[in-house]
């Protein structure tokens, strides 16, 4: 006698959006590009940037979110004295933004210029390059 044993599997797409303490935010901005609405926003206490895509052709959901929260390998909390994410300004193409960080070491602050591309309603990988 042959035995037949079916598991079911149920996927459930879950944002990384609902570990974020939305009483939280410090500073936040918004764009609409077409039908693509991207949030940014900075939560108290935390140097990371967070950066969402929000869908409106599927009742207003969080369709992606993307934390800013390491540069080379490094965390922003822990491999670096100081982080700040600034000057955050929304293009006709992505995001824009510099990060200054301070690291461990006692070299002195580094700026980079950063960018997030935004394409098909998806944020792309952010890119930095030193500017200083």
């Amino acid at each position: 006698m042959r035995t037949t044993l079916t598991i079911l599997l149920f996927v459930t797409n879950y944002s990384n959006a609902q570990d974020i303490d939305y009483t939280k935010i410090s500073e936040a901005q918004s764009i609409r590009q077409g039908a693509t609405l991207v949030r940014h926003f900075n939560l108290y206490g935390e140097p990371c940037a967070y950066f969402q895509v929000i869908d409106s052709k599927k009742n207003w959901i969080i369709s992606e979110t993307k934390k800013f929260c390491h540069i080379d390998g490094k965390s922003f909390l822990t491999d670096f004295s100081d982080a700040e994410v600034k000057n955050i300004r929304f293009t006709t193409k992505g995001i824009s933004m510099i990060l200054s960080v301070t690291p461990l070491e006692n070299s002195g602050e580094q700026k980079k210029e950063c960018f997030m591309p935004i394409l098909d309603n998806s944020l792309g990988t952010i890119e930095c390059k030193s500017i200083r």
